[in-house]
């Protein structure tokens, strides 16, 4: 029986899923109470992962996110992502499970199934003590979904958007003031009081990666209308696949991996896709082999959607007079108050050690390692990004290697070899009184952080 109790007590069940080939990391075992992840058949021996997940519900699917807006084809199918479409799970369901001959079914039965599952919904319909959630008026239960689905599109409550609405619900407004007497009265009083609650009540959010720490309300992340879907893409991390979550969460007899420097029971997305800036344990995302600098969109403003700044960003690239003023320095190193538009700076490393011969300076992160190193080998977590402002003196002095400047804790220090593509007359010139930050300013972030037609600096 122990062999089933994950499947007995939490409805878990093991799922074997190949390491890419052409994977940008390395996954080991930390865990593995049940030795599937170091059995030669089905585990890391083998180039398999075994991970445990919970079926996800068949219902409600036509409120996924429509497959480039088109609302006959929805995709985000499944725990990670690895169908892109219903219909290639149809595909894939019917050739594996249902074991049929290939090529399985045609286009044609693929729509018949797609069909069939979108027109499937399921919600509470029957409370034990406000009883049936449809009456006098009220919208409860699966009945109402169709027609809450013809309404529904991509974004239709953006809550980073200029109209997002944070009243989510509005099904049992009927019942705020309902007729009648008892217990079933006051009960359903209760329910409309609870709508109020989820709809109203401000939440300090803090922590939570992929939402920058703010106010905000139950709909921030559940912010479709009367359904309580996400109507945009939004990869939150919410800490489920910590090996160690805060809370209740019960994440007993799960494998514990190693992945990028960081301890996940499930690598997620990184398993499908091999590239390292990809999901992992869910809704949280690691980068590896990136160079540790962070610029802020110079032409986000406030109240702009993440699609309406990166398009006001393309557009300045596309115009001549906006190469230079891109990129702004923040002013000290002990930097006050929020980073704003245009300031750069670097981002902390979450491996949180330095590799084994690293020399230069002790402290800094390992931020200057990281910019010195002809070879990277830093990881950056989502839900920890922690910033060092832009003028931070041993960052600076780790990317000035890379220009055969070897200054301050990186004096002695030769393991970190200038860029080949570097001229070495330019770095004779620029040792001159103060050319030093200049050549970081003007040529370092330059070809690092944007390597565009023009300079992107302005000093």
């Amino acid at each position: 029986m122990q062999a089933y109790s994950l499947l007995l007590n939490k409805g878990l069940i093991r799922i074997g899923l190949p390491i890419p080939a052409n994977a940008e990391f390395q996954i080991s075992v930390v865990s593995d109470p049940y030795q599937c992840n170091t059995n030669p058949a089905t585990g890391i021996p083998s180039g398999i992962v075994s991970i445990y997940r919970r079926p996800l519900p068949s219902t409600n699917l036509g409120f996924l996110d429509p497959e480039d807006g088109d609302k006959t084809k929805r995709n985000a199918i499944m725990w990670d992502g690895r169908e892109p479409s219903l219909e290639s799970q149809a595909v894939d369901a019917t050739l594996g499970h249902a074991q049929a001959n290939a090529p399985g079914p045609s286009a044609a039965q693929q729509q018949e199934i797609v069909n069939f599952e979108i027109g499937l919904f399921t919600a509470q319909s029957f409370d034990n003590a406000a009883q049936d959630l449809d009456a006098l008026g009220a919208k409860g239960g699966p009945v109402n979904l169709p027609g809450q689905l013809a309404d529904f599109f991509p974004g239709i409550n953006d809550p980073f958007g200029q109209n997002f609405n944070p009243n989510i619900f509005n099904l049992f407004q009927v019942w705020t003031s309902p007729p009648g007497n008892g217990a079933v009265k006051i009960d359903r009083e209760s329910v409309a009081r609870g709508e109020t609650v989820f709809n109203t009540t401000q939440i300090n959010i803090s922590g939570v990666g992929g939402l920058n720490d703010m106010s905000g309300f139950c709909g921030t992340c559940h912010d479709d209308s009367n359904v309580g879907n996400h109507s945009v893409k939004a990869p939150l991390y919410i800490g489920i696949a910590d090996p160690k979550p805060k809370g209740s969460l019960d994440v007993s007899g799960l494998p514990v991996f190693a992945l990028c420097g960081t301890a996940v029971t499930d690598p997620g997305r990184a398993l499908i896709s091999a590239v390292s800036a990809q999901s992992v344990a869910q809704y949280d995302q690691i980068v590896c082999n990136a160079q540790p600098l962070f610029v802020c969109n110079p032409f986000e403003t406030s109240g702009m959607t993440y699609l309406q700044a990166t398009q006001a960003l393309v557009q300045a690239d596309q115009n001549s007079a906006t190469y230079h003023p891109l990129v702004r320095l923040a002013g000290s190193q002990f930097k006050n108050g929020e980073y704003r538009a245009g300031d750069t700076g670097y981002v902390i490393p979450a491996t949180g050690t330095l590799p084994s011969g690293a020399c230069g300076p002790g402290g800094g992160y390992g931020i200057p390692q990281a910019l010195a190193s002809t070879k990277l080998q830093a990881c950056f977590r989502l839900s920890g990004i922690k910033l060092v402002p832009g003028d931070d003196r041993p960052a600076m002095d780790g990317l000035n290697t890379r220009f055969d400047i070897y200054n301050n804790g990186f004096r002695s220090c030769r393991t970190y070899p200038p860029d080949q593509t570097f001229a070495k007359a330019l770095s004779l010139w620029a040792i001159s009184a103060g050319a030093t930050r200049y050549l970081l300013h003007r040529v370092g972030q330059c070809l690092t952080l944007w390597p565009r037609r023009y300079p992107l600096i302005q000093t």
